[in-house]
């Protein structure tokens, strides 16, 4: 299953606040999707067909594509990603 989640600029004020909301709000559709024992990916190549996506979504042309997110049942055979370490990604200054 597909959620395609879009910025409606008829109703937005403030695109930094707005685009900031929709990550929080996708970060905790990802945790309940997992809560629940589905798993998710949310999905970032989408974006560069955002006008293909909104037309099959039916949606107004002031709606920008901000994300989508596939969810359903995990495989069996998880596959590990390959991720740099933590240390790796975090860098501190004193």
């Amino acid at each position: 299953m597909l959620i395609a989640v879009f910025l409606d600029h008829s109703l937005s004020y403030d695109r930094t606040k707005d685009a900031q909301a929709i990550g929080a709000c996708i970060q905790n559709m990802l945790l309940l999707i997992h809560a629940v024992g589905l798993g998710a990916v949310w999905l970032g190549e989408i974006l560069k067909n955002k006008d293909r996506v909104r037309e099959l979504a039916g949606a107004a042309d002031d709606h920008e594509l901000m994300a989508v997110v596939a969810f359903g049942f995990p495989a069996e055979n998880l596959v590990k990603g390959k991720r740099k370490a933590l240390e790796q990604a975090i860098i501190c200054r004193k």
